[in-house]
């Protein structure tokens, strides 16, 4: 064969793709590596909406609320085009979503404020939670709980000629105090005060003789079903296969809260006067009822306050459910 023959055949074959089997597609086609979500996560800077400073990380605008990640549906996790409005996945606009019962702007399946479900998702997985049997046992010892609050502050409060209000020491004021909140946070289905059910419900509640159980003993009863809410709330565990989003929204919609207790720091000093006497601290050595005795000034953080004056500067108590 001449060399101009072979030089077209050459050249003839540039010009045809060999032709592949369907596995030899397959094998050579690019394959699919989900992207990390921390590497979606844009650095610290300012908010594309409201133009407010944003910490690194944030997926979520601190001040406007709005979605910080452009590539991603800040409501089901599902990948979005930066020029699209609308997620193809769950219909949610990129903008956000106002939430029907307090009006605040959402960019999450539930209100960042006030925790109730602003979507279908946010629908769908509350109906899931209030048909779910561990959270159905976190509500039942909720109402056992709040059952024996309400006697245990009936004995405390009661006048002299009905009983005799004992007093509670701190660990037991803490506690009720805990399980007041907690009561609180599992649903809006709890009430205050005792359900009034069915047959079968009011045998699964404790009773309690007014005149025969004594304060000890309603504490003790107190103590042990504070103990079963403990271990009934570590049963609410969103399944293995969950998505982030779902996995929020499973804890989202039964409202496990955080209880965040406000002080009042208007008394706070750094340095303050520990009289030798009791040890106690003092604003000055004249405030002791023994300044002769002597003592030494101490520097004392506003944690190390808080934690030595808890009980006499407490101000508020509120629930951050997120």
């Amino acid at each position: 064969m001449s060399s101009q023959s072979k030089n077209a055949d050459k050249g003839g074959s540039g010009r045809f793709k060999a032709v592949q089997s369907p596995k030899q597609q397959q094998r050579t086609a690019p394959r699919f590596r989900p992207k990390s979500f921390a590497a979606s996560r844009p650095a610290a800077g300012l908010c594309d909406w409201c133009q407010q400073p944003v910490p690194a990380g944030a997926v979520i605008c601190p001040h406007c609320g709005r979605s910080l990640t452009p590539d991603q549906c800040s409501f089901c996790g599902a990948r979005m085009s930066p020029a699209a409005k609308f997620c193809t996945h769950c219909g949610q606009s990129r903008e956000g979503t106002v939430c029907p019962a307090c009006g605040t702007l959402n960019a999450r399946n539930f209100c960042r404020r006030c925790g109730a479900p602003v979507t279908p998702l946010g629908r769908e997985a509350q109906a899931a939670a209030q048909a779910d049997p561990a959270f159905r046992a976190v509500q039942d010892r909720a109402a056992e709980l709040a059952r024996l609050h309400t006697r245990i502050e009936e004995l405390r409060q009661a006048p002299p000629q009905e009983a005799s209000a004992p007093s509670l020491s701190e660990a037991d004021r803490a506690l009720l105090d805990r399980y007041a909140d907690v009561l609180r946070a599992v649903g809006a289905s709890v009430p205050a005060q005792p359900l009034a059910g069915t047959r079968e419900q009011e045998r699964r509640l404790p009773r309690y003789a007014d005149t025969a159980v004594d304060l000890d003993a309603l504490l003790d009863a107190y103590r042990e079903k504070a103990a079963e809410m403990d271990d009934a709330l570590a049963r609410l565990v969103p399944p293995p296969d969950f998505t982030p989003e779902q996995q929020r929204d499973y804890y989202a919609a039964r409202k496990v809260a955080t209880v965040h207790t406000a002080y009042d720091m208007s008394g706070y000093q750094p340095t303050v006067w520990q009289c030798n006497y009791c040890g106690a601290y003092h604003e000055n050595p004249s405030a002791c009822v023994a300044p002769e005795l002597g003592g030494r000034w101490v520097y004392v953080t506003p944690e190390q306050y808080v934690e030595r004056s808890h009980s006499f500067i407490e101000a508020s108590h509120t629930l951050r459910i997120d």
